[in-house]
């Protein structure tokens, strides 16, 4: 997975995936949501954030916090695994 770090506004990093990689994770995290049961909404209070946060997600716009990525494993029962080659 093709993954690019760059800064924002308070100076915390966050990942923009590209391509073919950025619709794939949009894909196994709407899959894990559906398959664990929950709507949008659900996921999105687990997590602190809004269902249109979940939305951008899920259809692959907009950049994802490590930070973001990593409460959204969690709250799926998934296991967050990142390699830099």
């Amino acid at each position: 997975m093709k993954l690019i770090l760059r800064k924002v506004r308070r100076r915390r990093p966050s990942i923009k995936g590209t391509g073919t990689h950025a619709r794939q994770l949009a894909a196994i995290l709407k899959q894990a949501r559906k398959d664990k049961g929950l709507v949008q909404t659900q996921l999105a209070q687990k997590i602190g954030t809004t269902k249109s946060a979940i939305s951008r997600l899920e259809n692959h716009a907009g950049n994802l916090r490590l930070s973001t990525l990593r409460k959204l494993a969690a709250a799926l029962d998934l296991r967050l695994e990142i390699r830099l080659t």
